[in-house]
């Protein structure tokens, strides 16, 4: 017996002695949410095909292909990070800023 989940994370906890997998419907659509419908960096259109081939590949098929992806995008993905939490610490900085002084 086995359970296929939408990604809500309570519901793992609720099936947490047997095997669950999150159905591909969700798991395509939390990446979309990130890459868009229509990527313009190659990194995001890349990632787009190997997600589109979600339902008609294996599993290890698919996490050698993610991998793969990563590893050719590292440099990039490092990158991106960065820019994202220097951002997010200048919204933090600027929000604070912004709330401490109508206190």
């Amino acid at each position: 017996m086995s359970a296929t989940l939408d990604g809500k994370r309570g519901l793992y906890k609720a099936f947490k002695d047997i095997p669950i997998q999150m159905c591909h419907f969700h798991q395509k659509k939390i990446v979309q949410r990130y890459i868009t419908m229509r990527p313009k960096l190659d990194a995001s259109k890349d990632l787009k095909k190997i997600v589109s081939r979600l339902t008609q590949t294996t599993e290890k098929n698919f996490t050698t292909k993610l991998d793969e992806w990563y590893e050719m995008y590292k440099d990039f993905l490092e990158e991106i990070e960065v820019i994202f939490l220097i951002i997010l610490l200048y919204r933090n900085t600027f929000t604070t800023y912004r709330y401490n002084k109508y206190i």
